[in-house]
């Protein structure tokens, strides 16, 4: 009888100890469960409150539209808010000039009140989904202008005063040479023709002048006249390869310092050979967009004309700057703003 006693104290011991068991795990299972859901709540909150935002944002931005402008180029329709006209990046630009009154008056419309504009329609959606980027974002790059419309936008840009499109020139920084580009300033580092162009072409909306200042040609054995080793004009490409240590290309128009004229792209010619860019002197180049000539000054004194070949008009697409340099530690500083002399001797 006692043993029997035993076995039911033993069993109701075992039972005992595997509820508790149980239970606790029952109460681990509830507490995972509860960090769970408390995680996932914690989810949803963050996903509701971007989706909120994002509501809120665009609710704004329906909302502050106000007037819509619609305007019509070669058939092809634009809408965008008159209030984007005053972001920073387009404030004072002749585009929100000329939807403001009085000029919006003056505009051509259509039957239903929409602008009629002789814009050419590939550049105009460009200059419009800018607008629309900077309204969500206004920190939003500027876009990259395809290739075959990067001489239409050039006309545009400069016509209505959009400078987001119109870059501050500078010596390319990238490029396969040893020249050191600092800023404005380049530098040679290796003996042998170095040749770079500008990071951006030449405006064709109008005619551009730069100059080039010598700051500095090293009077040594391999240079000991210190008036040769700089060039500089323009070409029709950014060369690459083998090309970086040329100086006469086939599209190309530089003036050799202590030469003259070298490259295959220009037919007629009057410009002074033998001219030295010495240490301290500035040599300035001017290109002409109607009759594609580049003119050469030193120290804003002309020293003649070359015009380009016909057949390189045909496949000229872009004009950049080009430099070349031969001897180490020569320096030059090139400066894209300059003003240009020819225009300053016609209004005077």
């Amino acid at each position: 009888f006692a043993s029997e006693r035993d076995k039911l104290r033993n069993m109701s011991q075992s039972m005992e100890q595997a509820k508790m068991a149980t239970a606790e795990e029952l109460e681990a299972m509830e507490t995972q469960t509860q960090e769970w859901c408390r995680r996932e709540q914690l989810k949803i909150k963050d996903e509701w409150a971007k989706v909120n935002d994002i509501t809120n944002r665009m609710k704004a931005l329906v909302e502050g539209q106000g007037e819509l402008i619609e305007a019509i180029c070669t058939g092809q329709l634009f809408a965008f808010p008159k209030s984007s006209l005053s972001l920073k990046d387009f404030e004072g630009t002749l585009l929100a000039t000329m939807f403001s009154p009085p000029y919006s008056d003056n505009l051509p419309k259509d039957s239903q009140g929409r602008y009629v504009l002789d814009i050419n329609p590939m550049c105009f959606k460009i200059v419009v989904d800018h607008l629309q980027n900077l309204r969500l974002n206004p920190a939003a790059a500027v876009p990259v202008v395809p290739k075959e419309h990067r001489f239409n936008m050039d006309v545009l840009a400069d016509a209505l005063k959009l400078r987001m499109f119109m870059p501050e020139n500078r010596m390319a920084t990238t490029h396969s040479t040893s020249l050191l580009v600092r800023g404005s300033t380049v530098t040679a580092g290796h003996q042998g023709w170095q040749c770079i162009t500008a990071e951006h072409p030449l405006t064709m909306a109008r005619d551009s002048y730069f100059e080039c200042l010598v700051e500095r040609v090293p009077r040594q054995d391999r240079n000991p006249s210190s008036t040769g080793g700089i060039c500089i004009g323009v070409i029709g490409h950014v060369p690459i390869g083998t090309e970086v240590h040329r100086i006469s290309f086939p599209d190309g128009i530089m003036y050799n310092s202590g030469n003259g004229l070298v490259g295959e792209g220009y037919a007629n010619e009057d410009v002074a050979q033998g001219v030295a860019l010495a240490e301290g002197s500035t040599v300035g180049i001017r290109f002409q967009v109607d009759n594609k000539s580049v003119s050469f000054f030193l120290n804003r004194q002309p020293l003649g004309t070359a015009f380009l070949k016909q057949e390189v008009l045909e496949n000229l697409e872009f004009v950049y700057p080009c430099l070349a340099l031969f001897v180490p530690d020569t320096r030059v500083k090139l400066n894209f703003e300059a003003d240009d002399p020819q225009a300053a001797q016609n209004m005077s």
